[in-house]
């Protein structure tokens, strides 16, 4: 069955990032490393592995805090969730 997992975290901006352009940066090298296909960074950071689409969004809240949510959809509840907690725990250490 089809499935839809969403998580969102507050996260201030790390000192290492001039802006939330070089956070999206890295997010992008994650993706890629984890092997994500058909990678794009425009207003988010987005992929496809097998089934699952998975988006990587940051939403303003004040200066260098953001709301970041990682959004995927696939066609196992397993397979989803574990894409989206592997995800999580690599851009969470950024």
């Amino acid at each position: 069955m089809a499935d839809l997992e969403i998580r969102t975290r507050q996260i201030e901006l790390a000192e290492i990032f001039a802006d939330i352009e070089q956070l999206k940066n890295n997010v992008h090298i994650v993706l890629d490393n984890l092997g994500f296909q058909n990678v794009v960074s425009n207003d988010e950071v987005a992929g496809d592995l097998a089934d699952i689409r998975l988006s990587v969004v940051h939403l303003p809240i004040s200066d260098r805090t953001f709301y970041q949510q990682v959004i995927a959809a696939g066609d196992s509840h397993d397979g989803t969730v574990n894409t989206v907690n592997a995800v999580l725990n690599q851009i969470a250490s950024l």
